[in-house]
């Protein structure tokens, strides 16, 4: 998106640097180089970007080495270098020759991170540092992690590590995607201020553990990772879903998957609660985006998006790197470049008329019927043309058609909470959210329009074992010889709860049937707590029962019983019949007697 890259924390740019040619440098500009790097003698290449410098790591480490090399620097000019650090501050001055000629300094600074500096003599632009092949950075940093008080991050260590080893909720994937299963998996140690990865190379495996707090420094433990077995029937869906990626980072931009219009909408109101800027509510938006959906085939797999890359705008926000498909909590497969983005736009169709009050009208009427139960405002915000002025901060032809708008832009609230949004007159893009979601082993389906359910909730299934105490309990209150009986739930991930029942809209559940049910009569039996017994008619269509509810629990599918199991309906419908047959006693009765009523 040209330019529209912005960190929304440390960890999306930190990596970013080195991903995307976005940080561009003219061929003529000035810039130095860094040559040669050692740390006690010894070669260094363990660079890491972070945020607006470059920095490299020799953990436990004081003396150093290496060369600068300048370009497209002024020969005769005088140049400053400064070095500064948590107790050092000194300065040397170099002709501009000199530089492009390179110079190597050696230096002895103990504990500390070493910030480096070069600026013309008497001013204070200072000469960008060349990160990679496409990117620069203001200043150039060692940082050195010895004696610094670790306490928080060892008691950290002290939780994660279980009698010497890190049992892992991901198998073991393709070494060069490892390091992004591992942090992954330990992502759910994450705090405000630490940040937690891992990663095996040369058959040792390292924990790190970077407190934010304090320049990212960090404590590195040497440990042994215990990875998951995996399901076979799982493993090989995965990937074949994972051969479907083919994206590379040249193409990313252009191949973000969409989440937009009400999609997006039920997005944002899954997550009111959560702060704007929480990174792993912007890399859980991935699961929104039906696009993404249709090619996991609605599997429930939950997609967690290590995100090595993102931004955040006016109107769009997203990420991309690595993308971890998991089934029931275990990481199944990883693959990259992928990512998703954000697109606050809502579209209306195309017979509505041009003007101001009938686009909001449009818009908020689809808003509202969508979220029959919020509060939703929407106004006029201003021009898109006042946008455009203000720079490389908003791109508004990357995000939107504006021959399809009025030239306007909006603001959209939702229970208290404001967005800004384009409003684009195109029949096409209009979206009507569906949640769907299959499970990868029984095949069983659920789906729902209802905007009560967020689109990343996924179906977890278990079969009753016909042998359990469960199942034979259920069959007897039924009054069945057999049965299949299945326990759903809903889990939504951003929610971080089951989905259980619905106060607007139902549930489509369509459940694969064994052949000895099929041109049977079935119903769907959910026992109450009660222990009344509440009845759903089933439908076969295509060899699946297909039956709604509102609701989740244990269900069996059965034959329509002879004997007609007691419902709370059938109370109701045995009582009246008793009413109308004494009513009717009575009746016959004083009649015979000749009573007056």
């Amino acid at each position: 998106m040209r330019g529209v890259f912005k960190s929304l924390r440390g960890l999306l740019v930190i990596l970013f640097i080195f991903l995307i040619p976005g940080m561009v440098y003219a061929a003529d500009d000035a810039y130095l180089e860094y040559k040669n790097i050692k740390s006690n003698g010894e070669l260094s290449n363990n660079w890491f970007g972070a945020g607006t410098y470059i920095q490299t790591t020799m953990q436990n480490v004081s003396n150093y080495s290496f060369d600068i090399i300048g370009y497209n620097l002024d020969d005769s000019s005088v140049y400053t270098l400064d070095i500064s650090s948590d107790f050092v501050s000194d300065s040397k001055d170099y002709t501009g020759r000199e530089l492009m000629n390179g110079v190597s300094i050696s230096r002895n600074d103990g504990d500390s991170v070493i910030r480096f500096t070069l600026h013309p003599k008497g001013s204070n632009e200072i000469v960008k540092v060349k990160a990679s092949e496409s990117t620069i950075a203001p200043e150039m940093r060692f940082r050195f992690n010895d004696n610094f008080n670790s306490t928080e991050i060892d008691n950290l260590y002290k939780k994660i590590i279980s009698k010497g080893k890190i049992y892992l909720n991901s198998i073991k994937v393709e070494d060069k995607y490892l390091e992004s299963a591992i942090s992954s998996s330990l992502s759910k140690y994450n705090t405000d201020n630490l940040w937690v990865y891992g990663y095996c190379y040369d058959d040792k495996c390292s924990l790190n553990i970077n407190d934010t707090s304090k320049d990212w420094r960090r404590k590195e433990y040497e440990v042994e990772y215990v990875f998951k077995d995996a399901d076979p029937i799982v493993l090989d869906k995965v990937n074949k879903y994972l051969k479907k990626f083919n994206h590379s980072y040249d193409d990313i931009v252009d191949s973000l998957y969409a989440l937009d219009d009400l999609e997006n909408i039920n997005f944002k109101y899954a997550s009111l609660k959560e702060n704007d800027d929480n990174i792993n509510v912007l890399n859980s938006a991935i699961n929104y985006s039906s696009e993404l959906q249709k090619i996991l085939d609605y599997g429930n797999l939950t997609a967690i998006l290590d995100s090595r890359a993102g931004w955040g705008e006016q109107f769009t926000a997203g990420g991309f790197g690595f993308l971890n498909l998991l089934y029931d909590g275990i990481i199944y497969g990883v693959v990259e470049p992928v990512g998703v983005k954000q697109v606050n736009t809502l579209y209306i169709p195309d017979d509505t008329v041009d003007s101001r009050e009938e686009y909001i009208k449009a818009a908020l009427k689809r808003v509202r019927n969508y979220l029959p139960k919020a509060k939703v405002e929407l106004v006029y915000a201003g021009s898109i043309d006042d946008l455009s002025i203000e720079g490389d901060i908003v791109k508004v032809e990357d995000i939107v058609d504006v021959n399809k708008t009025l030239g306007e832009y909006y603001t959209l609230t939702i229970d208290g909470k404001s967005f800004s949004f384009f409003i684009v007159k195109d029949s096409s893009k209009m979206k009507t959210p569906s949640m769907n979601t299959v499970d990868l082993k029984t095949n069983i389906k659920i789906n729902s329009d209802s905007y009560e359910v967020p689109l990343d909730s996924k179906v977890n299934v278990n079969l009753l074992n016909s042998d359990s105490k469960e199942y034979k309990k259920i069959m007897e209150k039924l009054k069945l010889t057999s049965g299949m009986s299945v326990d759903l739930k809903l889990y939504s991930d951003l929610a971080g709860s089951y989905v259980t029942k619905l106060s607007n809209g139902n549930f489509m559940v369509y459940v694969p049937l064994e052949e000895k049910y099929l041109g049977k009569d079935l119903n769907a039996y959910y026992i109450k707590d009660d222990g009344t017994i509440e009845i759903h008619k089933v439908n076969v269509e295509n060899g699946y029962a297909v039956f709604e509810t509102n609701h989740f629990s244990t269900y069996t599918i059965g034959e329509i019983s002879t004997v007609n199991p007691v419902t709370s309906d059938g109370i109701l419908k045995n009582i009246i019949m008793a009413v109308i047959s004494v009513g009717g006693l009575l009746f016959i009765v004083c009649k015979y007697k000749k009573i007056k009523l």
